[in-house]
């Protein structure tokens, strides 16, 4: 965890806000116990497994995937960040590590990707990418499988933690409830 720091503040920041009946559940980099396996179908197996998320939302469906991007120098390039999109919209369920029951998509799922800019240079103009980013994938790829909506933040801890992008990841995540 100590390795993760971003993936931490986002999970602390989503800490305060309860969206029961809903309830998160966190990859091991976020601090929580287990891989956030994504399948394409409904059954547990190897050639089924996708990929793995950083968190998800579910009460009787899978309402929201959240990805929290950490590392990157100069920022993150479109295709890693439209490669984890992509590959989640392909799935259609949430199988936990000890269990064989499938908690299936919503008809409308959520998608939220959290970058952090801490390696970012003053002025560059990645932040400006990662804008058209967001309304490129919102005007001309969605909807996406069960991919209804895109949201791509950026920021450093600090401002998740206690500042205006804390408020926003917040009301993005409230937005999802009986989606």
């Amino acid at each position: 965890m100590e390795d993760h720091p971003f993936h931490v503040a986002i999970r602390e920041a989503l800490s305060t806000f309860n969206p029961a009946p809903s309830r998160f559940v966190w990859d091991t980099a976020c601090g929580g116990d287990q891989l956030v396996s994504l399948f394409r179908e409904g059954s547990k197996s190897r050639p089924a497994k996708y990929t793995c998320a950083d968190g998800i939302l579910h009460d009787d469906r899978v309402r929201l995937i959240l990805e929290i991007e950490e590392a990157g120098a100069h920022g993150f390039p479109p295709h890693r960040l439209l490669g984890k999109l992509c590959t989640a919209a392909l799935c259609r369920s949430f199988i936990a590590r000890d269990t064989r029951i499938s908690v299936p998509f919503a008809s409308n799922v959520r998608f939220v990707q959290v970058v952090s800019n801490a390696g970012l240079r003053p002025g560059s103009r990645k932040l400006s990418q990662y804008e058209n980013l967001e309304n490129d994938v919102r005007s001309r790829l969605l909807p996406l499988g069960m991919i209804r909506e895109y949201h791509l933040l950026a920021g450093l801890p600090e401002d998740f933690l206690s500042g205006s992008k804390g408020d926003l990841v917040r009301r993005v995540v409230k937005g999802t409830r009986g989606t």
